[in-house]
């Protein structure tokens, strides 16, 4: 245990976290002494001077509160064994730990501001001063609550291709403490994503991360939730950013009873400053809060219409609802569908806030809107009972009439580019001289087309 180097210093922590005692202040430390205790270090065969560092793991219960005079306070219980740190990797141990002192609102680990709710015990002057940090959280036995009475948490981030995105969302999860757990599923990216998500789980062996062939969103998540130890999975998309405390509001929802869905709250932001993406994102943005209404309006439509990507529950809940494969969009309405029929409740709930980070340019925009009008026509076909039947015309409900009869007869796949393509000229015209409202109208028409090209397409294949 005795280890010199950075990386065994920061990785050494397996315990709920590290006590590291014996370090002055330094305006109280006199040449003298830092002189003694650089020869102490040098006998133990070492090169650089050291300070008594203790590790506290799950044993004899034994609490210690320490503080650096800055207010670190937290409590830990368990057993001490004696290693050695280097004054210099102090900062290491410090970064490992997802505490930081009351006002300090830049979070140590990822730079991320936050707040913390940290007591202030100022440490007597005159004494040795010391830190505690929680680097690590505990892996659990399958299903165990943690030590403050929270369901563990393992949340499961699927990814693709989206490596400039992937950073940000786990660090987000990660300066959590509920955290217990984020399992990155790389589905096939080949992008730098398996490398970036290997580094974190080197910085933080809660980062838990796997590879597969590139099979689908849900495919990843299934095969995630199945690597998963926490009793709650708490299910992320990679282009969602957590807001502070997200995991630990998610675990206490389900601290009140069982057999919940709990749907947190996403609003849309523009990832770029791009032209297409800018626009884009306000009209996913003003989809999403009017379906935010619909479900605070009707509760069942929270799982009927699930809208996924900050969605917690019990992880044996998620895999009695696996959903067969499924190829299309609204997979997340279809897993919902599941749940509402397994008996589970749906919960949204405004405060377990998240920022989704919206990025799509015009084509991929146009080619999932298609993708969503197979996916919503099928949907209503396999479950007519709970979502009802679905009008063939319903992409063009609520235009002017000959806007929406132009809608009804260019969407075929032999008409829609002719009007399609020239609305995208429009909007990126529109865009050029700051004619927002045009350049938004441009991109709704043209989506419905595509909404309703894919609709029929579906009905279309459907047997008879």
């Amino acid at each position: 245990r005795e280890e010199a180097s950075r990386d065994a210093v920061t990785l050494l922590p397996e315990g709920p976290g590290v006590a590291v005692e014996g370090a002055r202040n330094p305006a109280q430390a006199c040449p003298r002494e830092r002189d003694e205790s650089q020869r102490d270090w040098r006998d133990r065969g070492h090169d650089s001077s050291g300070v008594l560092a203790r590790e506290i793991d799950e044993g004899k219960q034994a609490a210690h509160r320490v503080s650096d005079g800055r207010g670190w306070t937290p409590t830990l219980v368990g057993r001490e064994q004696d290693i050695r740190a280097a004054p210099e990797q102090l900062g290491d141990l410090r970064a490992a730990a997802g505490y930081r002192a009351p006002g300090d609102e830049r979070d140590r680990s990822s730079g991320a501001t936050a707040k913390c709710a940290l007591p202030r015990f100022p440490s007597p002057t005159g004494c040795h001063t010391g830190l505690v940090y929680h680097s690590r959280a505990v892996k659990p036995v399958d299903g165990a609550e943690s030590r403050s009475g929270l369901p563990t948490v393992s949340v499961v981030v699927p990814t693709y291709k989206r490596v400039t995105q992937l950073e940000t969302c786990a660090r987000a999860l990660l300066a959590d403490p509920a955290t217990t757990e984020v399992v990155v599923a790389i589905d096939g990216s080949g992008d730098g994503s398996y490398e970036l998500a290997t580094r974190l789980g080197a910085e933080d062996s809660r980062v838990v991360v796997f590879e597969q062939s590139h099979a689908g969103t849900h495919a990843a998540r299934t095969a995630a939730a199945q690597r998963a130890t926490g009793e709650v999975v708490l299910l992320v998309d990679d282009d969602v950013v957590a807001g502070e405390g997200l995991v630990t509001a998610h675990a206490l929802r389900h601290r009140e009873g069982d057999h919940l869905v709990v749907v947190g709250y996403m609003p849309v932001v523009a990832a770029d400053g791009s032209s297409a993406t800018q626009a884009l994102a306000r009209i996913y943005a003003q989809e999403y809060e009017a379906h935010c209404r619909e479900i605070e309006a009707d509760r069942r439509l929270v799982l009927l219409h699930l809208w996924g990507g900050n969605v917690s529950l019990r992880r044996v809940d998620c895999l009695s609802a696996d959903i067969e494969t499924w190829n299309l969009e609204h997979e997340d309405q279809l897993f919902g569908i599941r749940c509402y029929q397994a008996g589970l409740i749906g919960v949204f709930d405004r405060s377990l806030r998240a920022e989704h980070r919206y990025v799509r340019e015009a084509n991929s925009f146009l080619n999932s809107a298609r993708a969503r009008g197979m996916a919503k026509w099928r949907l209503h076909s396999l479950f007519p009972e709970l979502l009802g039947e679905l009008d063939p015309d319903w992409a063009s409900a609520g235009l002017p009439g000959p806007v929406g009869r132009l809608v009804w007869w260019v969407a075929t796949p032999g008409r829609s580019r002719y009007v399609v393509n020239p609305l995208v000229l429009a909007a990126r015209a529109a865009h050029r001289v700051h004619f927002e409202d045009a350049e938004s109208a441009a991109y709704r028409l043209a989506r419905r087309v595509e909404l309703q090209l894919g609709s029929r397409s579906a009905a279309s294949s459907e047997p008879t």
